[in-house]
């Protein structure tokens, strides 16, 4: 339970939160950035707020699926649609207020295992880079209930209620992966009488949620990249999300993945940490600061401006690490703590400005990791988005020269050339791609719309089918062949194929005209 100071920092907290939540969006113009529209627009799960399918589908069906089981994250996306449309401003207030309210549990948590630290606790968890991105990026907010129901089961667990602790964490790993952190954490924060009863519910938890992952998907883990480095970066994703210094796109502090020595720095704050909340001497908790400060030497690599770029995301760790360690020595201390969040507002500021414009963000991306083939795309995407055609076309063909691999630019590049009008040069490319990666339903979904489009309709129902095989969740791919072989009249198998379209997504506006097609056709 919160002390009356507490209680009186929410009664001015909450507040603030509400008025930054609603004037913050307008006021940066902030609108769809990464995976937004796909994951609010173009999957049927959230865009028609089926809780069948939210309940029982991947977090990324509508790609073919990625291993990611993100139920709690979908729900809420879906009701926030529900309500607003697909409004950016109204979808990034709920954001920027979910996030205060995660981070305001997250902080309590650390108040409850060091008392004092509920103020810079608060103030560098809302203002830290790596936290406040999540929320300046809509769908970001699986992050941020990972870290938020991850919080509260920290409370609730230093509270002596294992089994709350328990029933949120395993809600935060259906928000999303990250989540599960928490168990190993809380197991080495709590007393050692208490450790044994954790160490069954945390491990019950654990099981039960692979249970339900494996029910739901028919997967129990995420598939891992087969890579020696692949553990270590795994661990420093989750143990820098926890410990917010490890950017998840890399766009908040220009933090370039590292391998091994990527998860140093997790490691010995995740250390630090631990070793303050089991009360060892406050030595030993600044002779863990100064080793989480070394691995940042090998950021010297990255080149030019290093303090400018690397400062901030230096400060909130140790600055997080001597919070927990020394905010029990004395009033003044956790004063001069509770100013550090101040240094974090002008980066904060800087980068929502960056995000508010997509191509902004991609930039600061490639600026730090030009060979991010990912940002390249997404750059070139806002240009097109942004009406700038020339420029992202330009952008894909040096994507498929420096990256001949990467399906997505190849398919990309055909589609824009498409919509340009430069039809034979489009059937070149996505005539290649769907010879390159046989695999991708994408690139013969892409090539099948263009060869229906331009009346080929036998060649496109077979692209079409092909790509229905690769991807045997892909709606489109089942409605352009429904149409396809209604064109070539072949009314039995078009009906079939409606079948499969109406069970892959059931409330698509296509589906009535198809079926009126196919009615009158008889």
């Amino acid at each position: 339970m919160a002390d009356t100071p507490t209680k009186k920092r929410l009664a001015l907290y909450l507040p603030f939160l509400c008025v930054v939540a609603w004037f913050l969006p307008p006021l940066f113009d902030m609108g769809y950035s990464w995976d937004d529209r796909e994951v609010l627009v173009e999957n049927p799960a959230v865009r028609d707020f089926d809780i069948g399918r939210i309940l029982t589908e991947d977090y990324w069906a509508q790609r073919g699926g990625a291993g990611q089981y993100r139920p709690l994250a979908l729900a809420s996306l879906a009701l926030d649609r529900k309500l607003f449309g697909e409004d950016p401003i109204a979808l990034h207030r709920v954001g920027l207020l979910l996030h205060g309210l995660c981070v305001l549990v997250l902080a309590l948590a650390l108040d409850r295992l060091r008392p004092g630290a509920f103020a810079p606790a608060l103030g560098l968890l809302f203002l830290h880079p790596v936290a406040a991105e999540q929320a300046t990026w809509i769908v970001g907010r699986t992050g941020s209930l990972a870290l938020g129901l991850g919080g509260l089961a920290l409370y609730c667990a230093l509270g002596g209620r294992l089994l709350a602790a328990a029933v949120c964490v395993f809600l935060g790993a259906h928000a999303r992966e990250d989540a599960v952190i928490f168990v190993p954490v809380i197991a080495l924060l709590l007393p050692a009488a208490e450790r044994r009863r954790w160490a069954i519910t945390g491990g019950a938890t654990l099981g039960v949620w692979l249970a339900v992952r494996w029910l739901a998907i028919g997967m129990v883990l995420p598939p891992v990249e087969l890579s020696w480095t692949a553990p270590f970066d795994s661990f420093a994703h989750h143990a820098g999300m926890l410990l917010l210094i490890d950017p998840p796109r890399v766009m908040s502090a220009g933090l370039a993945s590292t391998g091994i020595w990527r998860a140093l720095l997790p490691a010995f704050l995740l250390g630090c940490f631990i070793a303050a909340g089991r009360g060892l001497r406050t030595r030993n908790g600044l002779v863990w600061a100064l080793l989480a400060f070394l691995p940042f030497a090998q950021l010297v690599v990255h080149g030019e401006q290093v303090a400018a770029r690397y400062a901030y995301p230096m400060l909130p760790g140790l600055a997080l690490a001597g919070l927990v360690v020394m905010a029990p020595s004395g009033p003044r201390l956790r004063a001069v703590l509770a100013l550090l969040p101040l240094l974090l507002a002008p980066f904060w500021l800087r980068q929502v400005h960056v995000l508010s414009d997509a191509r902004r963000t991609f930039e600061q991306v490639l600026a730090v990791e030009p060979d991010n083939a990912r940002a390249a795309l997404a750059l070139a995407l806002a240009e097109e988005n942004a009406g700038d055609a020339a420029a992202a076309v330009r952008r894909f063909e040096d994507l498929v020269k420096r990256r001949p691999r990467y399906a997505k630019a190849h398919v990309n590049l055909g589609r824009l050339l498409w919509k340009r009008g430069e039809l034979a040069r489009a059937e070149r490319v996505l005539e290649d791609a769907v010879a390159r990666f046989p695999n991708s339903g994408r690139a013969g979904l892409t090539f099948g719309r263009f060869l229906y489009e331009q009346k080929r309709y036998g060649a496109a129902a077979l692209e079409l089918e092909e790509a229905l095989v690769r991807n045997p969740c892909e709606g489109q791919a089942a409605r352009y062949l429904c149409r396809s072989l209604l064109r070539l009249g072949k009314r039995a198998r078009a009906a079939k194929v409606l079948e499969v379209a109406r069970r892959l997504d059931p409330k698509h506006r296509a589906l009535i005209e198809l079926e009126r097609l196919l009615t009158s056709a008889r």
